[in-house]
């Protein structure tokens, strides 16, 4: 089988209301794969003429590099010269991105790989306690490529052709919020004293295993993708698995399973990475049931499904970017 794109979302809640794969696997008849003579970690789904596989890789990046790794070196599958499309919702810098935002990713940058004090054992005049691994103090990277740790790896940079192309593609989509969506987002316009509008973004995205949140952490994030991009790359987005997707796609082109040229990673806000100013973190932390608060759910799934499947769309119709890296 040797599909043109390889869909790779993350998580679908276990009651069956539906996650990130749900509206894409119905658009597209997506169907399991007969998994007695499977290999793979996660049960993968397949369109009815094989021009798209799918895998739901799992949440934290040590079950998508794993998966993702599996997959890539299963002999069945032929991935040479597949679009891989990383489709999943993430937490928001707000002020940058409205909730139900889709953002194409132009920067990973991993937030795990650090030292780290505790905050309340801080030397004084620190503003965090992680560390780039190596480093002497807050913000620094140790001189030179690698260390004793070994080759650095915390920052990848997406591929700048299809980047391109798929932000041509979704200039004039069409997208969905809810009135509670736009009320939160109105929650914090005070930053910015004008409400962010509903677009699609390109921005780099903060992948850490740690679902963190709050006004101290938001200002690390967007500190340490600044540090690790030299300034080229803006916090947009959180997640916890990117970084161990984007690392096992680069194993599997080096070994020759698949294009490193060929990736993109979007990303729909479905909650803020801080409360608003003034507001304690639990706040916006946890829901009322002490669940997760995620106020832009309904429009992140819903705006991921319309980038995603519009994506697909045009990479099928055979439309795509002809360039270096692509």
């Amino acid at each position: 089988m040797k599909p043109a794109v390889v869909l790779v979302t993350q998580f679908e809640p276990s009651d069956g209301s539906g996650g990130e794969f749900k509206r894409l696997k119905d658009g597209f008849d997506l169907r399991s794969i007969d998994q007695n003579a499977a290999r793979e970690v996660q049960p993968l789904y397949a369109s009815k003429d094989g021009s798209i596989l799918a895998i739901v890789a799992g949440v934290g990046a040590v079950q998508t590099a794993t998966h993702i790794t599996a997959l890539g070196l299963d002999p069945r599958f032929d991935l040479t010269e597949a679009l891989w499309l990383v489709s999943g919702i993430a937490g928001g810098e707000p002020t940058r991105c409205a909730l139900g935002t889709p953002v194409l990713t132009d920067w990973c940058v991993d937030g795990d790989l650090a030292w780290e004090i505790d905050g309340r054992e801080l030397p004084e005049g620190w503003p965090t306690g992680i560390l780039p691994l190596g480093a002497t103090a807050p913000y620094e990277i140790p001189a030179g490529p690698s260390g004793v740790f070994g080759e650095r790896y915390e920052c990848v940079q997406l591929p700048h052709t299809i980047l391109q192309w798929a932000e041509a593609t979704l200039t004039n989509l069409e997208l969905f919020s809810t009135p509670d969506s736009r009320a939160e987002t109105q929650r914090y316009s005070e930053d910015s004293h004008e409400e962010l509008p509903l677009q699609i973004l390109t921005g780099a995205t903060l992948s850490a295993v740690r679902f963190w949140h709050g006004e101290k952490m938001n200002e690390w994030a967007n500190q340490w993708v600044s540090l690790f991009t030299q300034g080229k790359g803006h916090f947009h987005t959180s997640n916890m698995e990117d970084s161990g997707t984007l690392f096992a796609i680069r194993y599997l082109s080096e070994i020759g399973r698949a294009s490193a040229d060929r990736i993109l990673v979007l990303r729909t806000v479905s909650n803020y990475t801080r409360p608003p100013l003034g507001f304690p973190a639990t706040s916006t932390l946890l829901g009322g049931d002490d669940e997760a608060y995620f106020p832009g759910y309904e429009p992140a799934l819903e705006n991921g499904y319309r980038a995603a499947s519009t994506l697909i769309h045009r990479w099928l119709s055979s439309d795509r970017p002809i360039g270096s890296d692509a």
